[in-house]
């Protein structure tokens, strides 16, 4: 099992998880398996898993209400990505990855009600045009009583990704970000480039 994110230390914790639970296995592998079977186990130990990203200009959104206002009087809500952890675990030919995602939602002046609602994606472009080259997943923010912000987490997010037998995982990328309309990814960039 291997763990990736954002964090070097996230990522170093899970190393050492990993190569703890890689000496343990294996050395029972020897004591229960046939050798084919305890060499299949040390190459899935020891595969990389895919690599994770989040999408250019996708790990935020300001939500306006309609019209042509763009100030912040109307903005609805606004939505960061804050969180994004994972494990990797092969079985066979499968890579299988859990995500975890995290998002800080902020509830604006023009926001007359008690949530929001967005959608965040995961998307493998080498699987493209198929359609399991981007999935899109809703999310509400429900905001408690005198609170402008929330945490959404959204946990236990699995993806298993078949391999060829001699395909490196570590050559499939996984993107991760909020889901833009062309507006919204159009705002993000023009107010990330200054």
């Amino acid at each position: 099992m291997s763990v990736f994110g954002f964090t070097p230390n996230q990522y170093l914790a899970g190393k050492i998880v990993a190569v703890a639970t890689a000496s343990a296995l294996l050395a029972g592998c020897g004591l229960f398996a046939s050798k084919e079977e305890s060499k299949l186990a040390e190459r899935n130990l020891t595969r990389p898993c895919p690599p994770f990203h989040v999408a250019a200009n996708t790990d935020h959104l300001t939500q306006f209400r309609p019209g042509p206002g763009h100030d912040l009087t109307d903005v609805r809500f606004a939505v960061d990505l804050a969180q994004a952890k994972g494990v990797c675990e092969f079985q066979g030919n499968t890579a299988k990855l859990t995500l975890t995602l995290g998002f800080d939602v902020a509830r604006g002046p023009a926001n007359a009600g008690n949530s929001a609602d967005f959608s965040y994606f995961v998307a493998i472009p080498s699987y493209y045009p198929k359609p399991q080259a981007k999935a899109v997943f809703p999310l509400r923010a429900i905001f408690p009583e005198n609170a402008s912000k929330v945490r959404v987490v959204d946990d236990n997010i699995t993806i298993d990704l078949p391999l060829a037998p001699d395909q490196d995982a570590a050559k499939i990328d996984v993107y991760v970000g909020v889901q833009l309309d062309q507006s919204q990814l159009e705002f993000n960039r023009a107010h990330q480039e200054k």
